[in-house]
């Protein structure tokens, strides 16, 4: 080992001060290619991309580009000093241009993310700190969308101006979960919205089948009516998908006919009835109700009857209508809280070691056994809890964080799965079980805790309490956390003659499930792991220009010392 890490070594064990090897910045020119050294960057960053669902493995898997603007974007650069911005496993590493911004700065851009099945979205960053780490949340439009859509339309004569012959319309199974069916009489004369008769010598007809999962996604953009017109102040839930009728003649939309229209709409026979909460069987009537074009309103229809359907597993809901409008049943439940996404929360963490320091996660795992196409399990998270010095130091609630993803409908939606399972879970004793959304979707579920990204065998029923809109979670109640302690990090490393000291460079460790997570960033060599076990190995890795470089570290202690740090070759290079 050469002389200079010899001297470093001294230094850092006895003295804990952090040498600064290498060469400082002096040529500061706009356009600067420097590699990694270190008393450069005063300001760092990274960014980590996040699957909505969970599915991190997707990110990792997909190829993204990241595009960045606004008033400060021109101030960036990455880890190799150049303008070119990676993304790599899901992270983007960002450093501030000291040719641009001297000191630590509040600095504002915008990155634009797009790749694979991901919604391209734009997000607004801040960063403000020496080193700062931001996460933002991807939505793969697959899931976002996963309700199945089903249109059919039919052109049928009329003979002065009334239906020739009776039509049966129906809706395929091919993208929804169920069909719907319309009869129209013949005889049957069109109405526009004045009321008067329709002429002409054909009438198109348009029936569209719509999943309930996707109508639930949208509901806090409706008000709902009672039969009296009241409005109703308990949480809706569609109960059944909808079936939405549209009609024209010579091009003038119908809205009345003469006729009453009959309507079919299909559900599973193991659905419970919203009236007795009791499974449905043949002669029940479910309530119906209607929604006009471009209306936020659904009002009362009336009632529909259960009859029998094609198969022992489906029943039809049979009802008639004398106007045009997409019809479903409702659900209205009581969760007897002024609003449940509000519910208030106490989360404790008792008689832990003074040196335990680690992220405790509260999650549930979600797999739709029905009305998907995708069976990737979706994961929810519900609390973030940081723990340094054996004290929690911050709790992050996710619960109703709307603005956090670009679809606050279906995100409030998902939430109230969330946490409408979560109180089931804790009710019921059992922390696995099935969630029913409606009478088309149903989920299987485990909710459980995480440390550090590994998963833990706590029972979560066994430590929580949900009563009256208050949620008690006792974190080392009748069980003890593993013990993780803070690690101590100094690096060093070799270029030819020359001594390398990492500075403002991510590092990453990879979890139980093959992921890796951001871990901190290097300051002149060392850097603070939180959260980590003696005795076991660990596989860290950095990048550099979008390629990886690995590390296998065991902590023997709470100080750890590698001063035959692997330097990129590329970056090797480029040290003066």
């Amino acid at each position: 080992m050469k002389n200079t890490l010899q001297k470093l070594s001294i230094i850092v064990v006895i003295s804990f001060t952090f040498l600064v090897g290498c060469t400082d910045f002096f040529d500061k020119i706009d356009d600067f290619n420097v590699g990694v050294t270190n008393a450069i960057f005063e300001q760092t960053a990274v960014i980590e991309l996040q699957d909505y669902f969970g599915n991190q493995q997707a990110i990792v898997d997909t190829d993204f580009t990241v595009v960045f603007g606004g008033a400060d974007a021109d101030k960036l650069v990455n880890e190799a000093g150049e303008f070119a911005l990676y993304e790599t496993d899901g992270f983007i590493q960002l450093n501030v241009n000291p040719n641009k911004s001297t000191g630590v700065k509040e600095l504002n851009f915008d990155v634009t993310i797009s790749g694979g099945d991901y919604i391209t979205t734009t997000y607004p960053v801040t960063i403000k700190d020496t080193t700062s780490f931001i996460t933002l949340q991807l939505a793969n439009q697959n899931k976002i969308r996963f309700s199945g859509i089903d249109n059919i339309s039919k052109t049928a004569t009329l003979t002065d101006n009334a239906l020739a012959t009776e039509i049966d319309l129906a809706t395929t199974k091919t993208n929804s979960i169920r069909k719907n069916t319309i009869t129209i009489k013949t005889g049957t004369k069109f109405k526009d919205k004045l009321g008067n008769t329709l002429t002409g010598d054909e009438v198109n007809i348009y029936l569209k089948s719509t999943d309930a999962t996707g109508i639930n996604q949208y509901l806090s953009e409706y008000t709902f009516k009672d039969e009296n017109g009241a409005p109703i102040d308990k949480e809706a839930k569609f109960y059944t998908g909808t079936a939405e009728i549209t009609m024209d003649v010579n091009g003038v939309d119908v809205k009345e006919f003469t006729n009453p229209i009959e309507v079919t709409i299909e559900m599973t026979a193991n659905a419970n009835n919203p009236f007795t909460g009791k499974v449905v069987k043949l002669g029940d009537t479910l309530p119906i109700y209607t929604n006009e074009e471009d209306s936020e309103e659904w009002t009362y229809h009336g009632l529909g009857t259960l009859v029998a359907g094609e198969t022992t597993e489906t029943f039809n809901i049979n009802f008639e209508t004398t106007h045009l409008s997409s019809y479903s049943v409702i659900d209205f439940i009581d969760y007897q809280c002024e609003d449940l996404l509000d519910f208030d929360y106490e989360i404790t963490a008792e008689n832990l070691p003074s040196d335990f320091a680690g992220v405790v996660k509260v999650v549930a795992e979600y797999l739709p056994l029905s009305n998907n196409n995708d069976p990737t399990p979706r994961i929810c998270t519900f609390f973030e809890v940081d723990i340094k010095d054996g004290n929690i130091n911050s709790i992050i609630n996710y619960i109703g964080r709307s603005e956090s993803i670009m679809f606050k409908s279906f995100n409030n939606s998902w939430n109230r799965i969330c946490i409408d399972a979560l109180k089931q879970t804790i009710n019921s004793g059992d922390p696995k079980g099935i969630y029913t959304l409606n009478s088309e979707t149903e989920y299987e579920y485990e909710i459980y805790f995480t440390l550090n990204g590994e998963r833990l065998s706590n029972d979560i029923t066994k430590i929580s309490s949900f009563v009256d809109c208050h949620l008690g979670i006792n974190l080392t109640k009748g069980s003890s956390l593993p013990d993780q302690k803070t690690i101590a990090v100094g690096v060093a490393g070799n270029c030819g003659e020359k001594n390398f000291i990492p500075d403002g460079f991510p590092i990453y460790v990879e979890r139980s499930n093959g992921i890796f997570s951001y871990e901190g960033v290097f300051n002149k060599g060392f850097v603070f792991l939180q959260g980590f076990e003696l005795g076991k190995e660990y596989n860290f890795k950095t990048f550099y220009k979008g390629k990886n470089y690995f590390y296998k570290w065991t902590f023997n202690s709470t100080t750890f010392f590698d001063f035959e740090f692997e330097l990129p070759e590329e970056a090797c290079d480029l040290i003066q």
